[in-house]
């Protein structure tokens, strides 16, 4: 699957009565792709097919044959969801927070492992499955929501004290290891 950017913009809408999605709707579209894994993309319902299938259009992802085209795909219902709705307010985040952030196109999930002080307008992310940690402009942050028997809830952390911990030097050792390649 290409993951080459096109232009365009998303909303939302589109919701049947049954709980699918009817041709039109905006949506986020779940990878499971190689380097793409748990990455969300924006896109739109061509239609709804049998055996809980869609047939979709990507906005910003286009085809490998034609590049001026974008990517269509048939995707599992289950890799399906709406766009969460946009946060109420200037989202305050804090470290260890779980959050998406918007990078190469897609919504990727990571963890809140810097505040750089509210002028700096920037935020560090960690991304624990890919040992990376990037900063972000707030624009580019959202809190983690789940999709959840068709509600969208907060990812909470139910973590224990013990699992906390165990974030906390998981993020040390990925800044750790940020510094090391830096100086290679």
């Amino acid at each position: 699957m290409a993951r080459t950017r096109r232009g365009g913009e998303s909303s939302s809408g589109g919701r049947t009565s049954g709980g699918g999605f009817g041709a039109g709707a905006k949506v986020e579209v779940r990878s499971d792709d190689e380097g793409f894994r748990g990455a969300w993309y924006e896109a739109t319902v061509v239609r709804s097919l049998p055996r809980r299938h869609y047939s979709v259009e990507y906005v910003s992802l286009v085809s490998d044959a034609d590049p001026s085209e974008p990517l269509h795909e048939i995707v599992c219902r289950s890799h399906v969801r709406p766009p969460p709705p946009p946060a109420l307010s200037p989202t305050r985040y804090q470290v260890l927070q779980r959050v998406e952030v918007f990078h190469n196109d897609g919504w990727w999930a990571g963890v809140v492992s810097k505040l750089h002080g509210e002028d700096s307008g920037r935020f560090t992310v960690s991304f624990p499955n890919t040992r990376e940690v990037m900063d972000f402009r707030p624009s580019e942050i959202r809190p983690l929501l789940e999709w959840v028997r068709g509600r969208w809830i907060v990812a909470r952390d139910q973590s224990t004290k013990w699992d906390l911990e165990r974030r906390k030097r998981a993020i040390k050792h990925l800044n750790l290891l940020v510094k090391i390649d830096q100086n290679i």
